[in-house]
C-alpha cells in the first residue's frame, strides 16, 4: 500500500510538473495554446493586442534545428508590452518557426532587450528558477563565453523543451526564450 501511495505521488507531480512548465510558457508566448502545430497559431498571434506583425520574415537555421533538410521559415511580431513580463524591457519579439515540409508550427521564440542591467538580471532569474523548478531535466550548454549562456529545460515526457539564452548586443544585454515541438532537436 505505501509503495502504491509513493508511486502515485510520484506521478501527480511528473503531471503537475509537465502541466506547470506548458502553462508558464503558454504565458510567456501571450497564452498561446502550445498544442496548436498548426499555422493558425500565426492568426492566433495577429489577433493578439500589443502584437504589432513585422515585415521581416524568411527562412533560418537556428533555431530550431539546423539539419539542412529541416531548415524553417519564420514570421516574426513585435511588442512594447508583455502581459508576464512586467519589468521594462527595450524590445520584444516573438518570432514562428514554420517547417518547409509541411504548414506545421515546429518552435516559438521570444526576444526581450534590456538597457538595465537589474531588471534584465531579475527577469533572468525568475526565469531560470521557474523553469529549473518545472522541468525534469536542466542542461547547461558549455564552453560559452561571458555574457552569453544557454540553458535547455525539458518536459517530463523529454521530448518537449525550451531553451534560455542570454547575450549583449548593441549596448543592450537580451534574453531569448525558444519552445521546441517533439521530433526537432535543436
Amino acid at each position: 500500500m505505501y509503495r502504491y501511495i509513493l508511486f502515485l505521488t510520484l506521478i501527480l507531480s511528473l503531471n503537475l510538473n509537465a502541466q506547470n512548465f506548458e502553462a508558464l510558457t503558454s504565458r510567456i508566448f501571450f497564452n498561446i495554446d502550445l498544442k496548436n502545430h498548426d499555422t493558425t497559431l500565426l492568426s492566433e498571434l495577429r489577433s493578439k493586442p500589443g502584437l504589432v506583425m513585422d515585415r521581416n520574415d524568411g527562412w533560418t537555421s537556428y533555431p530550431p534545428t539546423t539539419r539542412p533538410d529541416r531548415i524553417p521559415w519564420y514570421r516574426s511580431f513585435s511588442f512594447s508590452s508583455h502581459p508576464y513580463f512586467l519589468s521594462e524591457f527595450n524590445t520584444g519579439n516573438i518570432a514562428v518557426y514554420i517547417s518547409r515540409q509541411s504548414p506545421k508550427v515546429v518552435g516559438v521564440s521570444l526576444k526581450l532587450s534590456f538597457k538595465s542591467a537589474p531588471k534584465f538580471d531579475s527577469v533572468y532569474n525568475n526565469l531560470k528558477s521557474l523553469y529549473r523548478k518545472y522541468s525534469s531535466k536542466v542542461i547547461n550548454r558549455p564552453n560559452l563565453a561571458r555574457p552569453y549562456e544557454e540553458t535547455k529545460y525539458l518536459t517530463a515526457n523529454g521530448k518537449d523543451y525550451v531553451i534560455i539564452a542570454t547575450g549583449k548586443g548593441d549596448a543592450e544585454r537580451y534574453i531569448y526564450v525558444a519552445y521546441n515541438y517533439q521530433g526537432y532537436e535543436w
